[in-house]
């Protein structure tokens, strides 16, 4: 797995695959952020430290937020 870094400034977001957290509404767990397990800018999505089970997913090719009813999504109580 290789992590990416957003370059400063950039305006482009990714989401999370798995919980639909993204650079602006991350996930809080102990009240501390996720941060991207793996992450490509170019096509906005990646996986937060909430969601490792969907590492699996992401190196089968998956690189879009589905919600299936096992997470918490952007509106769910466990983001901040």
């Amino acid at each position: 797995m290789t992590k990416l870094v957003k370059t400063k400034g950039a305006s482009i977001n990714a989401t999370c695959i798995g919980c639909g957290c993204d650079d602006e509404h991350a996930c809080c767990n102990h009240n501390l952020p996720c941060h991207w397990l793996v992450v490509d800018y170019d096509k906005q999505a990646g996986v937060c430290s909430e969601c490792e089970e969907y590492v699996t997913l992401w190196d089968q090719g998956v690189r879009e937020y589905k919600p299936d009813g096992r997470r918490g999504d952007i509106l769910g109580d466990r983001h901040g």
